[in-house]
């Protein structure tokens, strides 16, 4: 196991903290042979492991930090959460529950799943990044690849986790993480 240095580790407890958004970075399983990414002091990060899908058990990592949220975001995340949960949506899923979704985070949130769908499982609901400012609270850097610098001035490790980073990517998700069912 890695050393975590500054970071915190644990499993997210739906029942102690209800439903948080995230921003993060998702890391592979094997995390013995990774050094986290060094981001942006001013936030607290730190490893969270959540299990999704339902009864598929899928266990999913973040190196995330998380958002406070509005108080109209925060009931939206609720009702999401209590939506999906025994939904067992994770592996294949069908457009129509994508559709479901989509139309959901729009009515309930006035944000999009576009380009994060993909993500979508019971317990993990993806929001597009671009979406953040309109569920938080925090004053986030105008370019959240600013968060994925030490010192916000030089890259910390670009080819983090052993993955190639494209610079036009962002190495962030924005994720509410909600309870599961299992």
């Amino acid at each position: 196991m890695i050393d975590l240095g500054n970071y915190t580790d644990g499993w997210f407890d739906y029942y102690e903290q209800g439903p948080i958004l995230i921003l993060g970075t998702e890391i592979p399983i094997n995390l013995s042979k990774y050094e986290p990414p060094k981001y942006s002091k001013n936030y607290e990060w730190k490893l969270i492991k959540q299990q999704s899908a339902g009864f598929m058990c899928h266990h999913r990592y973040f190196w995330a930090t998380e958002l406070p949220v509005t108080d109209k975001a925060k009931v939206g995340m609720y009702e999401i959460s209590n939506k999906y949960v025994d939904s067992l949506i994770g592996g294949s899923k069908s457009l129509d529950t994508l559709e479901d979704y989509r139309k959901t985070l729009k009515h309930k949130l006035n944000v999009d799943c576009n380009n994060s769908y993909l993500d979508l499982e019971e317990s993990i609901y993806p929001v597009d990044l671009e979406e953040v400012r309109k569920l938080t609270t925090s004053s986030l850097p105008n370019d959240l690849n600013k968060l994925y610098f030490e010192n916000e001035k030089e890259p910390a490790n670009l080819n983090y986790f052993g993955l190639i980073r494209l610079e036009r990517e962002s190495p962030f998700k924005l994720i509410i993480l909600g309870e599961n069912c299992d």
